[in-house]
């Protein structure tokens, strides 16, 4: 199998319609009771493709011609630093593509965009379903290292 990476401008039409496609799945897998607002998702997808937004990454996957898999993210400032910080959004495979290193390119697009955008560190979060051994065995082969924990507190009806 052949992956290939497409990140900013090098992503088509046919990419964005495909993720857009991918949106309601990928989202509801963070969160069951999700409602993807593909307005929203397309206007942040346009403005990372386009450069309007120069803070927003925008990659995907695709193997053997067909799109696998996607990823945004987003450069931050540290809150009490002059530091700049990278951090993912959504990073999603397709279930029958997972196992297969589109994870793995996509996250090592993330990282190499991080650092040539002057982020001290990229983080990679995990709020789905896949387990935590699987992104800990994918992002330490890239050089990550678990820095903690995430909590949640889920408010009604949010």
């Amino acid at each position: 199998m052949t992956i290939k990476i497409f990140t900013q401008t090098e992503c088509n039409y046919r990419h964005i319609q495909e993720v857009i496609g991918m949106m309601p799945t990928a989202t509801r897998e963070l969160d069951t009771n999700a409602k993807p607002d593909t307005i929203r998702a397309l206007s942040a997808i346009t403005t990372a493709v386009t450069g309007a937004n120069p803070n927003l990454f925008f990659a995907v996957a695709e193997s053997d011609g067909v799109t696998t898999g996607f990823m945004v993210g987003a450069m931050a400032n540290f809150l009490l630093e002059n530091r700049l910080l990278a951090q993912d959004i959504l990073l999603y495979v397709m279930p029958d593509h997972r196992g297969n290193g589109v994870a793995s390119e996509l996250i090592q697009a993330f990282a190499a965009w991080s650092k040539e955008k002057g982020a001290c560190e990229a983080r990679i979060g995990l709020m789905s379903s896949v387990t935590e051994a699987a992104l800990t065995t994918v992002t330490e082969e890239l050089g990550f290292t678990k820095a903690g924990m995430v909590v949640a507190f889920k408010h009604g009806g949010a």
